[in-house]
């Protein structure tokens, strides 16, 4: 197979964000239930479910793998510092639609809701900011 670098880095990214979701996707399969403030995830795979997903992603893996092979794929080693930092940037641009002038695109905002929410998202936000710049600063 013939492909530019271009191409095998696009390839590579791709399977990695596959292998990624794939891993998640087991640790629901083995998870009982997960349960945060505004959430609660419950298990109601099968026996048999559970099997059949597993089965399939080590089919999917074993897919990965030989394209890693046979491209010659360099394996990606991250940092926890990067990967709690990208999660961050991307939770603050979602905090930043928790400020009153955003939720106008819902219908009309009451100005009670800019003095209450507005410096609850801005705490939010500037928080964020700091923890991202001191992961970036050290």
């Amino acid at each position: 197979m013939k492909l530019t670098e271009a191409q095998i880095n696009s390839l590579r990214v791709t399977l990695i964000i596959f292998e990624e979701r794939l891993d998640e996707i087991i640790g629901l399969c083995e998870t009982d239930e997960k349960k945060g403030i505004l959430y609660h995830i419950k298990n109601n795979l099968t026996e048999q479910e559970t099997r059949q997903i597993k089965d399939r992603i080590a089919e999917f893996k074993k897919v990965i793998g030989q394209l890693t092979q046979q491209l010659n794929l360099e394996k990606e080693k991250s940092y926890t510092k990067k990967i709690i930092s990208g999660y961050f940037s991307i939770l603050w641009v979602g905090l930043c639609s928790l400020e009153s002038k955003r939720l106008e695109n819902y219908g009309e905002v009451d100005e009670s809701v800019e003095k209450e929410l507005d410096p609850i998202a801005n705490r939010l936000t500037k928080s964020v900011l700091e923890i991202i710049r001191s992961l970036k600063s050290s």
